[in-house]
């Protein structure tokens, strides 16, 4: 049942986790966001581009390598919304973080109000 209250807007999501990301887009799909998904970085950064509203994004795997601030710049110079997964509380200027373990109606809120 796709909820109402929410418009189709298109949310890209990486997750380096395939069945992470498979849980994801069930929901977000279900709420009815558009959803493509990947669990490769650069398939994810290939993909980007302003027909995306969101980006829901793991950004441990790009800080690993020193290249968060980049990649945020990317998307946003998009156009697009960046929204980042993190392990631990933390504030980040540039954007809404979601708490790997947050509840679906937290990332919802975080959704509308970035909207």
């Amino acid at each position: 049942m796709v909820r109402s209250d929410i418009k189709q807007d298109k949310i890209i999501l990486y997750k380096k986790n395939s069945v992470s990301v498979k849980i994801y887009s069930a929901v977000l799909s279900n709420l009815g966001y558009l959803v493509d998904s990947y669990t490769t970085k650069d398939d994810f950064l290939k993909s980007i581009d302003s027909n995306y509203k969101f980006a829901l994004f793991d950004i441990e795997p790009f800080r690993a390598i020193n290249s968060d601030e980049f990649v945020i710049k990317l998307i946003k110079s998009s156009g697009v919304i960046p929204i980042l997964f993190v392990d631990r509380q933390e504030h980040l200027d540039c954007c809404d973080t979601i708490l790997e373990q947050e509840s679906i109606d937290t990332i919802i809120e975080k959704l509308k109000k970035c909207s």
